[in-house]
C-alpha cells in the first residue's frame, strides 16, 4: 500500500492558530516532550518559529510551531516568521495543523486569524489542513459526544463549517492540557498522525512546498495591487464626482448672478424712461426702494436723469 511507503518518511508537520489556542501544548504532545514553550493566559510565548526534529511515536517527526496571529504584540513579524516556516522544511510539509480550542466561542477574530495563515500560503493550504481541536477535556475526551456536538456547532456558525469542509472534513479531537491523562493523551495523538498519513496518501504524497509557497506570494501580491489599483480608481472617480459637483454649483451661481443683473437692468431702464417730477431727483435708482439704499450719488448733479 503507497501509505507503507510514506510511513518511511520524515512526517512533517505545521501547527497555525490564534495565540492561546494550544499549538505549542500540542507540539509537545507530538514529540512526547516539554521543549516547546508554553505560555500562559493570553500572552503568545512563541515569537518566532521553532522547529524540532526527532524519532518519536515511531517515526521520524519534524514539528514546527509558529507565533499566534491576529494577537500578538507584533502581527506583521508574525506573518514574517510564519512565511519563514518554509526554512525548516526545504522538503515541504505534509500538513498543517489548524488548532481551535473546542471549549472557547469561535470569534470573528479566530476566523480572521485562520484567513490570515490561509491567505498567506494559497488554495493548496486547505487541501493539507487538518482542524485539531484542544481542550478536549471540556468533554471529557469523549469522541462520540464531541462530534454530536460539533454537528450542531456547524449549523450555528457558518465559517466552522465552511472551514472543515474545505479540510475535508478532517478533525481531530486533542486534550492537551497540564493534567491530561498521559495513556488518553497518547491514543489521540496516534489517531491525528493516523490522520495525517491519510491526508499525505490522498495527496498522493506530494508535500506542501516552497513552490506552491511562491505560488501563493505571487496570488497575494496580485491581489494586493488589483485592490490597490481598485482604490486609485475610486479615489479618482471620487474626485472627478466631486469636480463635477463644484463645477455645477460654481455655473449655476454664476447664471443666477447674470439673471439678477439682467433683471436689475431691465428695471433700471424702466425707471429711467419715467417722467421727471418736479422737486425729485430723476436718479432712477432712487425711484426704487430696493435700489435707492445702494445709490451713491451725493448730490442732484451726480443723479441720473438730472437737469
Amino acid at each position: 500500500m503507497p501509505e507503507k511507503i510514506f510511513l518511511k518518511m520524515t512526517t512533517a508537520l505545521l501547527l497555525v492558530s490564534k495565540t492561546g489556542n494550544g499549538k505549542s501544548s500540542l507540539a509537545n504532545a507530538l514529540l512526547n516532550t516539554t521543549r516547546f514553550q508554553v505560555g500562559r493566559g493570553m500572552l503568545s510565548s512563541t515569537a518566532s518559529c521553532m522547529c524540532i526534529s526527532t524519532r518519536a511515536r515511531g517515526r521520524d517527526l519534524t514539528v514546527v510551531d509558529t507565533p499566534g496571529t491576529m494577537d500578538v504584540a507584533d502581527e506583521e513579524k508574525a506573518k514574517t516568521e510564519i512565511r519563514r516556516a518554509m526554512e525548516f522544511c526545504p522538503n515541504g510539509f505534509d500538513g498543517f495543523l489548524v488548532v481551535v480550542k473546542c471549549d472557547a466561542r469561535f470569534t470573528a477574530e479566530e476566523r480572521r486569524a485562520i484567513e490570515v495563515v490561509a491567505e498567506m500560503f494559497g488554495d493548496q493550504f486547505y487541501k493539507h489542513a487538518i482542524v485539531v481541536f484542544s481542550h478536549g477535556d471540556e468533554f471529557d475526551n469523549d469522541e462520540t459526544e464531541f462530534r454530536n456536538e460539533l454537528q450542531e456547532i456547524r449549523k450555528k456558525i457558518p465559517y466552522l463549517d465552511q472551514l472543515l469542509t474545505k479540510c475535508g472534513n478532517r478533525f481531530a479531537l486533542v486534550d492537551n492540557g497540564r493534567r491530561c491523562d498521559t495513556a488518553v493523551q497518547d491514543r489521540q495523538i496516534e489517531a491525528l498522525l493516523s490522520k495525517a498519513d491519510s491526508l499525505v496518501a490522498s495527496n498522493g504524497g506530494k508535500k506542501y512546498t516552497s513552490v506552491e509557497q511562491r505560488n501563493a506570494e505571487e496570488a497575494e501580491r496580485k491581489k494586493a495591487e488589483e485592490a490597490e489599483a481598485k482604490r486609485r480608481q475610486e479615489k479618482l472617480e471620487f474626485e472627478r464626482r466631486i469636480r463635477e459637483q463644484v463645477t455645477a454649483e460654481v455655473k449655476q451661481e454664476q447664471q443666477q448672478s447674470v439673471d439678477w443683473l439682467g433683471t436689475t437692468v431691465k428695471v433700471i431702464d424702466i425707471v429711467s424712461k419715467v417722467t421727471s417730477i418736479p422737486g425729485k431727483s430723476n436718479c432712477p435708482c432712487c425711484k426704487v426702494p430696493w435700489l435707492s439704499k445702494a445709490c451713491t450719488a451725493t448730490s442732484s448733479a451726480t443723479h441720473w436723469g438730472s437737469s
